[in-house]
């Protein structure tokens, strides 16, 4: 639950940073947030953070099992095309 509070707090005050760092670390203690939870830092990743990075990281939670939503592929999608990857974005 802790977990869950750091990451809502960081995703609403727009850190995207820190959220991604708290990403990993909780990663690599094989911590999978829910995806009600995940959804919320996945937003403030997908609009701050190098769209590598962001993808790496959700590829390391992918292998770990976490199952991303629906909007989560959608928001990728969308942020893949507005960096002109759309090759990378078309499914």
């Amino acid at each position: 639950m802790a977990c869950d509070t750091l990451f809502r707090c960081l995703s609403e005050k727009c850190m995207p940073r820190e959220a991604g760092a708290l990403s990993r670390k909780l990663g690599e203690g094989g911590y999978l947030p829910d995806i009600s939870t995940f959804n919320i830092p996945v937003t403030c990743l997908l609009k701050g953070l190098d769209v590598n990075e962001t993808c790496g990281m959700l590829d390391r939670f992918i292998e770990q099992g976490a199952k991303l939503g629906f909007s989560i592929y959608l928001e990728l999608i969308e942020t893949l095309y507005k960096a002109g990857r759309g090759m990378e974005g078309d499914p």
